[in-house]
């Protein structure tokens, strides 16, 4: 038995036609961050995680990943086609979570590398090779292998969890949209680690590099927007 938001027992049989089986189709809209470890207005690529947590009984978690190209910190996708933008079309059954981080600015090949070690994980769990996995442009979907598995694959690679330049999550519960609704929300982000940058400069023919604090542990790191829809 389970309880109403009156907390008045309801039957298992109720809370199961309360949380009937959709689809839902999750698009990546915009990434807009205050700071990525790069100096400010610059371009910078980054691996971007998002994750459906506990979209239905069973299954604890469903992944997704692309690669991205922010120009001072932003990139905006609304006016590309569905192809490029979406991360799932998932069978969901009443509240569930969505989890989004960005890595740390990587160049084009550490993403063709960590896509392929990421890539080798999954083919290895279904008994394939990893050569022809996607090595640049929008990753596919690792659809089906839980988070933390992605964290060590990626940890495997030099990783660490703290090059995260930003993280985020939200609930959402399906049971609450009407049919065939199309919605946008918004994820805030924050800094688990904070962000630093490099900054370069060249006095009498040498040149020096000091690490700068951008953001603090914790700080608020902008937002990333999605668009869904339900049926």
């Amino acid at each position: 038995m389970g309880r109403n938001g009156c907390g008045v027992a309801v039957s298992a049989e109720r809370q199961k036609r309360e949380n009937k089986r959709r689809v839902l189709e999750l698009l990546l809209d915009a990434v807009r961050l205050e700071a990525t470890g790069v100096r400010r207005g610059a371009s910078s690529r980054h691996l971007v995680l998002v994750s459906l947590v506990w979209p239905r009984p069973m299954i604890a978690e469903r992944v997704a990943a692309k690669t991205v190209l922010l120009d001072a910190g932003a990139a905006d996708w609304r006016a590309h086609g569905w192809t490029r933008r979406v991360c799932f079309k998932e069978t969901v059954e009443g509240p569930l979570g969505v989890r989004v981080c960005v890595s740390r600015p990587l160049p084009d090949e550490r993403v063709a590398e960590l896509v392929r070690v990421v890539g080798a994980g999954v083919l290895k769990l279904a008994g394939g090779e990893a050569e022809d996995w996607p090595a640049s442009g929008v990753a596919g979907a690792l659809l089906g292998l839980p988070f933390a598995y992605l964290g060590k694959r990626l940890a495997a690679a030099g990783e660490a969890a703290g090059s995260l330049v930003a993280e985020g999550e939200t609930d959402l519960d399906t049971n609450a949209w009407p049919g065939q609704e199309h919605r946008t929300f918004q994820i805030a982000m924050t800094a688990p680690a904070g962000v630093q940058f490099t900054r370069r400069a060249r006095k009498k023919g040498a040149q020096s590099a000091r690490r700068r604090t951008a953001l603090a542990a914790g700080a608020a790191n902008g937002v990333v927007h999605f668009s869904a829809r339900v049926w």
